[in-house]
């Protein structure tokens, strides 16, 4: 049902002074067209199963996303206590081989790995370099399109990097010489075998968090609701799938 009164109120939105009854006619089509397009979109489930179908896919699939926002992603992400707690509890799921954690920077020009040690000095660092730290770096030994410094930082596993292994044992910072090539290697610990920190493997340790919380959650539905499957009906809908 649409009303005059419907109709009356779009058309007083835009009446001119001169109305004419050409200008209600006018008015009159569009609101008929504007009404029957509503009328449309407003049954396309009930006419079209293959969009009754889909809206129910995304409808289901938008309602799921939000709830694992809810119960497992945004737990494992804000938690940090009990993220901490599982990290704790699962501590032999991530051994660490004895290694070193360092920062590397390479050059085939000494004295710009010589230029980098001594702001390193002014400023010794303690972690590991961030993204825009890395590219603060190259950028400013970088001559046009010439990369002049290079940097290679993590932990590198006992015998994997010859240039860490260089070092000696008492020295945190140290230029090696390979070559054509020149390396400074920037020592941030070194490590015996063990447990890897938390700090090192967090986005791991995040994923597998995130994958116990799943896994409770589904056990608990499944403990909650029972599912009974109707093997006729699926028996059935198999062989019409194999036709």
């Amino acid at each position: 049902s649409f009303t005059l009164g419907a109709f009356l109120k779009q058309m007083m939105v835009r009446i001119p002074h001169d109305s004419t009854a050409t200008f209600l006619n006018k008015r009159l089509t569009e609101y008929r067209d504007q009404a029957l397009v509503d009328y449309e979109k407003a049954h396309l489930s009930d006419k079209y199963d293959d969009y009754r179908f889909l809206s129910k896919e995304y409808y289901e699939g938008i309602l799921l996303f939000s709830i694992m926002e809810t119960e497992i992603w945004n737990k494992a992400l804000v938690d940090s206590v009990d993220l901490e707690n599982f990290y704790m509890s699962a501590k032999e799921n991530y051994p660490r081989q004895k290694g070193t954690e360092a920062i590397v920077f390479s050059s085939s020009e000494k004295q710009i790995l010589m230029a980098v040690a001594d702001s390193l000095r002014a400023k010794p660092l303690k972690n590991l370099l961030s993204e825009t730290e890395k590219q603060s770096f190259t950028d400013k030994y970088t001559d046009g399109d010439r990369v002049s410094l290079s940097i290679e930082q993590g932990y590198f596993v006992e015998g994997e990097n010859p240039n860490v292994e260089a070092v000696s044992l008492d020295t945190l910072m140290e230029i090696i010489e390979s070559g054509n090539s020149a390396h400074l290697v920037v020592i941030l610990g070194r490590y015996d075998d063990g447990v890897e920190p938390l700090k090192n493997i967090r986005g791991r340790v995040m994923a597998d968090y995130q994958d116990y919380l799943e896994k409770q959650w589904v056990k608990q539905l499944k403990s909650k609701y029972t599912v009974d499957i109707d093997s006729k009906t699926l028996n059935y809908v198999y062989k019409q799938a194999r036709k």
